[in-house]
């Protein structure tokens, strides 16, 4: 037979068990609660962080864009002789504190335009129609997205665009697929030769046989002078000097518009309005 100080003992010992587990369950919350509230102020901390430094990017490349000289403007105009799905550097600043930035940009404006919004009315129609018949006329979906692009003027890079992207913004506006696609043959060919000019376009629609009504339907469509580039900007910091393998990349990328003379040197646009989009690509960091 049990004394009564055996029960009691039996009884305290599970309690005591249970409030150890209890008071152990209750530490692990609250450590990891404040493990997640670190996580949580180092994930604002750096967001922070992030957003001024892609402000101060796009406060140098917007300065470059809007104050330099008529060379480095031809310089970059030159990209598009490069291979269209080439960056071409623009500038690079020296290492500063083992920070160095590299811009560039690549050519845009040869892409139709697939998004009409913001547009007249008619525009707008006349852009979905354009890429309507291009995705029909493409067939592959990766081969659609490589030529085309949902921001930016509606006019496109004549020196730039592809064959198939002529063809269709002719063909639409002339509402002739035949005469269309002359007429891209006619600009192609003599681009292969001749610089691009108003001059140029001319003479490939005189050379398709287009009457005055119609050159003047293709005539806003057509640019011989692109203003829209991607542009992308790595910023290398090195962790411990002249130690590569320790270099952390961050890469932003976005689409730009190049100003005109008159609103780049008037200080009527602050720069930033320049940028179409822009956005972290961390795909591409290392």
């Amino acid at each position: 037979m049990s004394r009564p100080t055996d029960r009691v003992r039996g009884f305290v010992m599970p309690v005591v068990v249970l409030l150890a587990l209890v008071g152990g369950l209750v530490v692990g919350v609250a450590m990891e609660r404040a493990a997640q509230r670190v996580v949580i102020t180092q994930e604002q901390l750096d967001a922070y962080s992030d957003s001024h430094r892609s402000f101060g990017i796009k406060s140098i490349i917007a300065s470059w864009l809007r104050f330099s000289d008529d060379q480095d403007m031809n310089a970059m105009r030159g990209v598009r002789d490069a291979d269209s799905n080439a960056e071409g550097v623009i500038f690079r600043t020296d290492p500063v504190n083992g920070i160095d930035l590299s811009v560039s940009l690549q050519p845009w404006q040869g892409r139709l335009l697939i998004v009409g919004n913001g547009l007249p009315a008619e525009q707008a129609q006349q852009v979905q129609a354009m890429a309507d018949a291009l995705r029909a006329s493409v067939g592959n979906p990766e081969r659609f997205q490589q030529i085309t692009r949902r921001v930016g003027p509606p006019a496109i890079d004549a020196g730039r665009a592809p064959p198939e992207v002529i063809s269709i913004v002719a063909a639409t506006l002339l509402e002739d697929a035949l005469l269309g696609s002359k007429y891209a043959n006619e600009l192609v060919r003599a681009r292969r030769s001749e610089t691009v000019d108003r001059a140029l376009l001319l003479a490939a629609a005189e050379r398709a046989s287009l009457d005055e009504a119609q050159r003047s339907a293709l005539e806003p469509w057509f640019t011989p002078d692109p203003v829209l580039w991607r542009c992308a900007a790595e910023l290398t910091e090195q962790d411990t000097p002249g130690r590569a393998g320790d270099d952390k990349r961050t890469r932003y990328t976005g689409i730009v518009m190049t100003p005109d003379d008159a609103l780049a040197t008037s200080g009527a646009i602050s720069g930033h309005e320049l940028f179409l989009t822009w956005e972290r690509d961390p795909v591409r960091e290392r």
